[in-house]
């Protein structure tokens, strides 16, 4: 069940590790990058740090994360104008005050610096209780309003019903993980069907997240 939850979780992700890896292939030719990474530790942090070349600080407000610094990203411990690039990935809905948040990250880059970001958008709560907000493209402009952006969905619509479905795997309650076996089993057996029925499938209004590649204005 372990290794279906994480394949589960693969297609939350569907094309955000694509955009993710796109985003710093085109950044990591800049020389003495100065970045800084909220949210510590796990697979992003691997990532950036081995797609980057420069200072690399990661913070996260939890110590157990063991990121670099301990520090709540609505209040910056950096001076103005410190860094060129800010990768925030999955982190924005667990921030109580996410348009301070905003307003700290567009302080601390530099200017025509990056912020990278994702958040989620159709999907269930995670991290209880730490969990509190859900983002549509229109709010991520609004609260993005300091920044050229460009926003991708991170999955189609076939892939987010998957991926709800795979959510009953996390459920407390046996019964639910049981029934959330027995439909998802199926569906990945006949994933061909899920594949050509997000192939044909064009509303975008229906997607786990987005991903955010903002350059500060």
């Amino acid at each position: 069940m372990k290794y279906i939850f994480l394949l589960v979780k693969r297609f939350s992700r569907r094309n955000w590790h694509k955009f993710f890896l796109k985003s710093l292939t085109e950044i990591k030719s800049v020389e003495n990058l100065k970045v800084l990474n909220i949210g510590s530790g796990g697979p992003i942090q691997t990532i950036i740090e081995s797609s980057l070349q420069g200072s690399i600080i990661n913070i996260d407000i939890d110590p157990s994360r063991k990121p670099d610094i301990v520090m709540d990203v609505t209040s910056l411990e950096f001076d103005n104008n410190s860094f060129d690039l800010v990768i925030m990935m999955e982190v924005l809905e667990h921030v109580k005050e996410p348009k301070k948040a905003l307003s700290e990250i567009s302080r601390v880059l530099s200017h025509d610096g990056r912020l990278i970001m994702s958040t989620p958008f159709i999907l269930g709560i995670h991290d209880e209780p730490h969990d509190y907000y859900r983002f549509t493209k229109y709010g991520l402009k609004y609260l993005l309003s300091d920044f050229k952006i460009k926003i991708q969905e991170t999955n189609d619509f076939a892939h987010t019903i998957v991926v709800l479905v795979g959510r009953l795997l996390k459920s407390k309650l046996r019964k639910d993980k049981i029934i959330g076996l027995a439909i998802l089993t199926p569906i990945l057996l006949a994933y061909p069907i899920v594949f050509i029925i997000s192939k044909s499938i064009n509303c975008n209004n229906i997607t786990t997240g987005y991903f955010v590649d903002a350059k500060k204005k």
